[in-house]
């Protein structure tokens, strides 16, 4: 009796790995998109609750030096301004590369810390953080901190 598998198990249970993983992948996938949405939210909630303590600490002056630099394009103030936070010990780590920005509101009363990626769903977002908007004009998730 020779010992081994024929070709029919070995398709049979090919068959069966395949199926086992397409009804796995779209499973693990929404479950990627929704742990990448939470670090978002959680990341727009920390970054806002650094400008509060910024302001808190420094008054509502702290980002003066950046914003009345006419110099430097709008871009660039809200990636430095991520950049300021991180370095004065605020946040843990510089996430101006990530997608965040902190950017200034129309009529300068109030910060909109953003992510500005569009490769997540905003609803997945506003489920971990229901204070979070999307901006109409540039589709980014925002939210918003009053300047003191």
């Amino acid at each position: 009796m020779k010992r081994g598998f024929t070709l029919i198990e070995l398709l049979i249970v090919l068959a069966i790995i395949s199926a086992l993983m397409g009804i796995a992948t779209p499973v693990g996938l929404t479950a990627l998109k929704k742990a990448k949405a939470t670090q978002i939210a959680a990341n727009l909630r920390n970054i806002s609750e650094a400008v509060l303590t910024a302001f808190l600490t420094y008054n509502s002056d702290y980002f003066s030096a950046i914003d009345n630099n006419n110099e430097i394009t709008e871009e660039n103030k809200a990636k430095l301004r991520i950049k300021k936070l991180y370095q004065d010990g605020f946040i843990d780590k510089d996430l101006s590369e990530s997608g965040y920005e902190i950017l200034l509101s129309e009529g300068g009363k109030s910060y909109k810390i953003c992510y500005v990626n569009k490769d997540i769903e905003f609803l997945l977002v506003r489920s971990s953080n229901p204070s979070v908007k999307l901006d109409e004009n540039t589709g980014y998730i925002c939210l918003e901190v009053p300047k003191p």
